[in-house]
């Protein structure tokens, strides 16, 4: 009877974290079409774009690589750009695993695969109502990942018989996801408004004077100093 129980709950978990993501994971079919619709203008092949999706599966970053993806660019730039841009999902995966009930450390590594904003958005919400199981996470996660898969496939194909994805502002598409992503990290003029300034500054600067998309990366260290200076000042002054 226990097995049975427990085998029970796992799936009203696993169902009951798909049900809660399906909203948001259908809200992201136009961003997964607009993908790979762009990235078969960029020379990606249907497959190729779902592979990248399923290997790195975020959305912000695949939007990254291929608006800037071109015959010119390092393997070295594009991937420390992707890094850069995916740091946040570190903090998020630390942040709830140790709330994921897993007899085995490596299913938390694992479906940790599968963290997202949006995933762990709703995996936070399920927590503050009840204790977070694998189950859910999986649910949520490889709801949203099969969605993106076949929404970009599906884009991508749309891609391959569209003369110029720019006549419907696709190519926008990756700059409005960034530009929603950024808005998420404002905490406010009197913390914020300062590292913005400074990482807009030095990333213009840096993309008049540096061939290549070097001025992300100058942007986004910039930023990182200035905030990491703040955080110093503050706790200097917490301690006098």
């Amino acid at each position: 009877m226990t097995a049975l129980s427990d085998t029970a709950n796992h799936t009203n978990d696993f169902q009951l974290g798909a049900l809660r993501i399906m909203p948001i994971a259908l809200s992201c079919i136009p961003f997964g079409m607009a993908l790979g619709a762009l990235a078969v203008q960029k020379g990606f092949s249907p497959l190729e774009i779902v592979l990248m999706g399923m290997t790195v599966f975020a959305g912000a970053a695949q939007f990254i690589a291929v608006d800037i993806w071109s015959d010119t660019i390092s393997p070295l730039t594009l991937v420390g750009i992707v890094v850069m841009v995916n740091l946040r999902l570190v903090l998020m995966s630390i942040s709830i695993a140790p709330a994921l009930r897993a007899r085995k450390s490596f299913a938390t590594y694992f479906v940790l695969h599968f963290m997202t904003d949006e995933v762990w958005a709703i995996c936070m919400q399920r927590r503050s109502e009840k204790a977070l199981s694998l189950s859910f996470f999986l649910g949520a996660g490889l709801t949203l990942f099969l969605v993106w898969a076949i929404s970009s496939y599906s884009g991508a194909m749309i891609g391959t018989v569209m003369e110029d994805p720019t006549t419907y502002g696709i190519d926008f598409a990756g700059t409005a996801v960034f530009l929603t992503l950024l808005c998420g990290f404002w905490e406010g003029c009197k913390i914020s408004l300062l590292p913005w300034l400074i990482a807009a500054v030095v990333a213009v600067l840096a993309y008049k004077l540096i061939d290549g998309p070097w001025y992300i990366l100058c942007g986004a260290i910039s930023a990182m100093v200035v905030r990491a200076m703040q955080y110093q000042e503050r706790e200097d002054a917490v301690h006098v």
